[in-house]
């Protein structure tokens, strides 16, 4: 997965977003005996919707990021590139397919609903699931040999260092826990790590923890 490029991900997206219409009228009608003209409706509004799809995701620029270092950023563009998308998509099975390409039913409202839903879900799982892969292939197990360590301050530049010492196993140094004065914190997990008291506390679990 770590080496899966754009390429591959616009060929899953394409196939999986031509599928989902024909699985939601399934779902929407309860199998596949479909009341007439509903097939039509559901092979255009999969031609149409993927081509929506494919022409939003392209000018968000979903085909030109790395995703194996994607971050909070790249996620709120999957949701809004899901959102326009979907509204568009909204639009195409309730006045383009039925007025205009065939003369077919509208496309139903839960499938239209369900089908953005779907779409935002189809192209982050991928996405997100390489990322990860990356963050898992960079962690590593504590080592008996490492160094046990406390981290002061459980804000952004505590998250940061204790990111960093999980993900750089040369550095031998192994994240016990945080302290910080906040007790609304207290007992509460960063990075997986637990945030055991407040500085006071420091002396105690140095001894309990045994924090070098």
């Amino acid at each position: 997965m770590n080496n899966l490029r754009n390429r591959y991900l616009l060929v899953l997206d394409a196939v999986l977003l031509t599928a989902a219409p024909f699985l939601l009228f399934a779902l929407r009608f309860e199998g596949l005996a479909w009341p007439e003209g509903h097939f039509e409706s559901a092979r255009e509004f999969a031609a149409c919707g993927l081509l929506v799809q494919l022409a939003v995701y392209f000018s968000f620029g979903l085909y030109r990021r790395f995703w194996r270092f994607a971050s909070v950023s790249e996620l709120k563009l999957i949701f809004a590139a899901g959102v326009c998308a979907g509204v568009v998509n909204m639009i195409v099975g309730r006045y383009v397919v039925p007025g205009f390409i065939v003369p077919s039913p509208e496309v139903p409202f839960s499938v239209l609903f369900s089908y953005a839903m779907l779409s935002v879900a189809i192209i982050a799982i991928p996405r997100v699931f390489i990322r990860m892969q990356e963050l898992t292939r960079r962690r590593r197990p504590r080592s008996s040999a490492d160094r046990r360590v406390l981290v002061v301050g459980a804000g952004s530049a505590g998250h940061m260092i204790a990111r960093e010492l999980a993900m750089h196993p040369t550095l031998e140094l192994s994240p016990i826990g945080f302290v910080d004065d906040d007790r609304d914190i207290h007992g509460l997990r960063i990075e997986n790590i637990p945030v055991l008291g407040g500085l006071a506390d420091i002396p105690h679990l140095v001894e309990t923890q045994r924090i070098e």
